[in-house]
């Protein structure tokens, strides 16, 4: 299941990429899913959000920035993807206010961020969150796709050592879920 992850990251880098049409039709089927996380949280202007495993076509981020006129610190462990992405948001110049860069969700963050919005495929989902709740700010909320039960062994799923404050169903077939965290749930 893991060579499929890959085989998505690859088409993402190196065919989606490259072309304006499929760009904007693949982060258009996810703009009302991060508008529902965005309001699960209640992200606004004044947030500093970042959001780890971004890819390298960095759609969350972009949705992120675009509905909401806050900043985003977008990372991803994969080089050749923030590498990718860079290029892509020049490509289409891109207004919003994104930050790019590499790293893993048990790094050390940058600054202190108020908002995370982890994508599905991050792992450890477990030893991120315990990273980002060290890292954030006192008023830290974190959101986590939750991957459908017959995708749990391609996914990284949350332990029941964390408890949700909310949750929102989505509509896709990868994740069933958006989870929101906050210190108070914990």
């Amino acid at each position: 299941m893991k060579n499929m992850r890959s085989l998505f990251a690859w088409m993402e880098k190196k065919v989606l990429s490259g072309s304006s049409t499929w760009i904007n039709a693949y982060a258009s089927f996810y703009r009302q899913t991060v508008q529902r996380e965005i309001n699960l949280a209640g992200i606004t202007s004044a947030d500093n959000i970042v959001n780890i495993g971004c890819g390298s076509i960095p759609f969350t981020a972009m949705h992120l920035s675009q509905l909401t006129g806050a900043e985003v610190w977008a990372i991803d462990k994969d080089s050749e993807a923030i590498a990718t992405a860079k290029v892509l948001l020049n490509k289409i110049d891109f207004k919003g206010k994104i930050h790019l860069m590499v790293a893993d969700g048990q790094d050390p963050l940058p600054r202190k961020f108020n908002v995370a919005v982890i994508a599905l495929q991050v792992e450890p989902k477990d030893l991120v969150i315990s990273n980002l709740f060290q890292w954030g700010a006192p008023d830290f909320r974190l959101v986590i796709r939750e991957p459908r039960p017959f995708l749990r062994n391609m996914y990284d799923s949350v332990s029941e050592t964390y408890t949700p404050k909310a949750c929102i169903n989505q509509n896709q077939f990868t994740f069933k879920e958006s989870l929101l965290f906050t210190r108070s749930a914990l």
